[in-house]
């Protein structure tokens, strides 16, 4: 399929284009030097802050992950639109509009994290709150977007219309798609900032509700990735077949990966929140087999453009099975990049596969496991696309030539080689239990050894990352100050081996997907997102009053104390625990869930309303202290608390308990272990092991408790409780402990 436009045929839109493709590369370089920072203060060859790594990871992840592709994605949509349809871009005042308003978004949103004021990157995971304007800045990114979708389905729907038969050129089909699927994409994350987190963060709501905002954002955070993904794959079918001399294997397969692209990905995104007790089991299942099926689009694209290369190959003169490999233009930068890129994305889709399977990601979700993943598959196979699909553009976009070929290649060499120095140990140190998300590792010094060869090769590969940035930058603008033109600006596509003049109805639009689509979302979401309006478990005891909870606990007192924290050792201490633990711990003694004689008595006639009144009363009182002097830290609670231990399948106590089981107000139900006695959390461990107890959602702390031994489990409630371990007493076989 051949569109070439000369660029005297259509008004194109050249400044638009390169305006926003500066815009992404030039806070690229920044972004790319602030991860090289956080490499180097990781290791500890450079001191700062916490505040300084937390801001500095907040702007290296929001200039990748969002400025970036979207300033990149929309110049290279323009550009693809007008010179693929061989039309003029519509509204081109409201482009640039879009264009102003994105602009001043980043900029605002880049000050408030320089200030201090959103200096965590997943911002937008509360009870973490940033300041207004950063959610602000967010919105108008987003906003500046809208007309780039407008614009784009309106060409495509206004080229049918003229040319009524025809296919749909490739890159435009796919680059509507990646339209469709941004604007459903946004839907989720913005309700959330105007409906919970801008009032949040105005003071305008005291409350939020942290599993709702955690499923809207799942809604948009897995789609993301394949608004990203897209326009790579629109270069992969549409223009690295024609750098490297060949055709394009199937028109056909391309469109059939477009369409999987934005039917499979938006329909899922809850293996994102595995862990989160919200979303029920089924529901994530569900979530996780619409992943796998994401990986079809993935392979389907490594087969077909693996064999565009071939043919490209064999017509360069490639003979015998893997002669054709070796005849392809290496040198040519646009081929190149696409040949490296392919590389990257398979092993890339392997480790989603791996992050969709529930058990598997419950073991490295909290790990450098993941930031590997991402940077592997978006900083490995979707930038090296960027990149060669800005040396295709530069010369038709200035007019003027390539400033240098050779460079240009050397350049996505050194950044193939840097993202597989960095992300390989980076994997690597997941597996070893690293943690993600942290300024530093105050850990275990044999823990952290184990890890030192494998950061050093990341810092190395971080640097090599850096080089090839500034080369990519460097040739970029010695080609737009080149005095040498570009003999052709026209910009042509690859055609197909078989040419392409109709195709069937399913494959030349969108609407009958777009309605399925809808149907698909409306039953993956309609449930995990619909439970919080109409399920009232959480409002209700959000509303419970603690006067009235205060005169329910006098029958309470006698084994609970005034304010529910007494000396008994086996007791715990229910002063400033979470009320959602509490509700559910007396609903469970109501229905006999959790086995006590006495709490099963005491709880059996209380009413859902009184029990929320109970949770509110203890919830509002002061947390007990421990009174006993916190011994030295023991290594394997340490290890267990911190980090985990992947070999017995344990993830760290503190990912949910929070740090030092202090609490983790964004898991609902979640307890605080922090001063809690000692004998109570052996025996409550102890019972957990031998399945006595046994009202763990999803057997979560059943299948955790049956790998420890009873030193560990000694050594944890040691190590929560700040007083000196103890031999963990014997249980019965057959008899819950009493606990009141």
């Amino acid at each position: 399929m051949s569109a070439a436009g000369n660029s005297n045929e259509v008004r194109r839109p050249d400044a638009l284009a390169l305006a926003h493709i500066w815009v992404a590369f030039g806070l690229f370089a920044v972004a790319t030097l602030l991860g090289l920072y956080q490499l180097l203060e990781r290791d500890q060859l450079v001191r700062t802050s916490a505040a300084g790594y937390y801001g500095s990871m907040t702007l290296h992840g929001v200039i990748q992950a969002f400025v970036l592709t979207t300033f990149f994605i929309l110049g290279f949509g323009y550009f693809v639109t007008a010179t693929s349809l061989r039309r003029p871009i519509r509204w081109p005042r409201l482009a640039w509009l879009g264009f102003a308003t994105m602009l001043a978004g980043s900029v605002i949103a880049a000050l408030s994290i320089v200030s201090g004021r959103a200096t965590v990157l997943y911002t937008f995971y509360p009870p973490m709150i940033a300041h207004w304007s950063f959610y602000a800045g967010a919105a108008l990114l987003l906003v500046g977007s809208i007309p780039w979708i407008a614009i784009t389905i309106a060409m495509t729907l206004r080229w049918k219309r003229e040319n009524p038969g025809r296919a749909i050129p490739l890159p435009q089909f796919g680059m509507t798609s990646c339209a469709i699927l941004w604007a459903w994409t946004m839907v989720g994350v913005v309700i959330e900032v105007v409906f919970q987190l801008l009032p949040a963060s105005l003071g305008l709501a005291q409350t939020i509700d942290v599993g709702l905002a955690r499923a809207l954002f799942a809604w948009t955070l897995h789609p993301i990735v394949y608004f990203w993904l897209i326009p790579a794959y629109v270069a992969l079918y549409s223009i690295v077949p024609k750098a490297a001399g060949g055709y394009l294997f199937s028109d056909e397969m391309g469109r059939v990966v477009f369409v999987m692209l934005l039917v499979f990905s938006l329909p899922v995104g809850l293996h994102h929140v595995f862990v989160d007790p919200q979303q029920a089991a089924g529901w994530k299942l569900m979530h996780a087999f619409g992943t796998f099926l994401v990986a079809l689009p993935t392979l389907l694209t490594g087969f077909t453009v693996a064999a565009s290369l071939e043919t490209a190959g064999r017509l360069r003169g490639g003979r015998g099975l893997f002669g054709w490999i070796r005849a392809l233009p290496w040198s040519e930068p646009v081929a190149l990049g696409g040949i490296l890129a392919l590389l990257l994305l398979l092993p890339g889709g392997f480790g989603g596969l791996i992050n969709a399977s529930y058990a598997m990601d419950t073991m490295v979700h909290n790990t450098m496991w993941m930031p590997a993943h991402f940077h592997l598959i978006f900083g490995g196979a979707v930038v090296i696309v960027y990149f060669a699909s800005a040396y295709a553009l530069f010369p038709k976009l200035t007019g003027r030539r390539l400033y240098s070929r050779g460079m240009a290649a050397a350049q996505i060499w050194l950044w193939f080689i840097g993202i597989l120095a960095l992300t390989v140990p980076w994997h690597i140190v997941g597996l070893l239990w690293m943690p993600r998300r942290t300024a530093y590792s105050p850990y275990d010094p044999q823990i952290v050894a184990r890890w030192r060869p494998y950061t050093a090769a990341m810092i190395a590969g971080g640097v090599l990352l850096v080089v090839s940035g500034v080369m990519l930058l460097v040739n970029l603008l010695l080609t737009h100050r080149n005095r040498q033109a570009e003999p052709d600006r026209s910009m042509a596509y690859a055609d197909a081996v078989e040419p392409v003049v109709t195709v069937p109805a399913l494959l030349n639009g969108f609407a009958t997907w777009n309605w399925l689509l809808v149907v698909l979302m409306a039953i993956s979401w309609a449930y995990p997102i619909g439970q919080f309006f109409f399920i009232q478990t959480v409002k209700l005891v959000r509303g419970g009053d603690a006067a009235r909870g205060q005169k329910l606990h006098k029958d309470c007192a006698d084994c609970h104390g005034v304010a529910g924290n007494v000396e008994t050792p086996d007791v715990p201490d229910m002063g400033g625990q979470d009320p959602l633990y509490i509700y559910k711990q007396l609903s469970d003694y109501k229905t006999n869930s959790r086995a006590s004689s006495i709490m099963n008595e005491a709880a059996k006639d209380l009413s859902d309303r009184e029990m929320a009144d109970l949770a509110a009363f203890y919830a509002a009182q002061r947390p007990a202290r421990s009174s006993g002097k916190a011994p030295v830290s023991n290594g394997a609670a340490v290890k267990l608390a911190t980090v985990g231990d992947g070999v017995r399948l344990i993830p760290a106590c503190d990912a949910c308990h929070g740090d030092r089981g202090a609490g983790n107000p964004g898991f609902y139900g979640m307890p605080a272990l922090k001063d809690q006695k000692s004998q109570d959390l052996t025996v409550q461990l102890m019972a957990f092991r031998s399945g006595e107890r046994a009202n763990d959602v999803y057997r979560v702390m059943r299948d955790l408790c049956k790998h420890l031994t009873d030193s560990e489990i000694g050594a944890l409630a040691s190590y929560y409780s700040g007083a000196p371990p103890e031999q963990p007493p014997a249980i019965s076989a057959t008899r819950p402990p009493e606990k009141k």
